[in-house]
């Protein structure tokens, strides 16, 4: 599974998740951003204070992946509920190995104490954290 980071310029969700999807891993991007933008509808993606993980899964992804954005400014993410970090995870259905990792990583950063490290560390020790999963 590819873990990518990216230091993020924006200060909303919708130019935050574009910011995230311009990478290789996806075959279709505006399917893809159809995909997070229908799943957002459906409830929030916050998963701790100040993170949220927008997800989709289809077949505009080429390889299961987590996209970090890490912004140094708040980031409006539903009616001023504002988040730092942004897990935007792309899911290929058939990616079943990439898949389970991913499952892994997501059980552990349902326990907050991880979520709090994650978002005081440097771009390395995100990276490290999540690959050691």
């Amino acid at each position: 599974m590819k873990i990518l980071f990216r230091e993020l310029n924006s200060v909303d969700k919708i130019t935050s998740i574009k910011e995230l999807s311009e990478n290789r891993l996806l075959k279709e991007k505006q399917d893809f951003l159809r995909l997070i933008y229908e799943r957002e509808k459906q409830g929030n993606t916050l998963i701790a204070p100040r993170i949220a993980m927008p997800h989709a899964e289809g077949i505009s992804v080429r390889k299961t992946s987590i996209a970090i954005g890490k912004s140094t400014k708040l980031i409006n993410w539903n009616n001023n509920q504002f988040v730092e970090m942004i897990l935007l995870v792309a899911i290929n259905p058939a990616d079943e190995i990439n898949n389970e990792k991913l499952i892994r990583i997501i059980r552990e950063l349902g326990k907050e104490e991880k979520t709090v490290h994650l978002i005081d560390s440097t771009k390395t020790n995100i990276l490290r954290e999540l690959q050691k999963i």
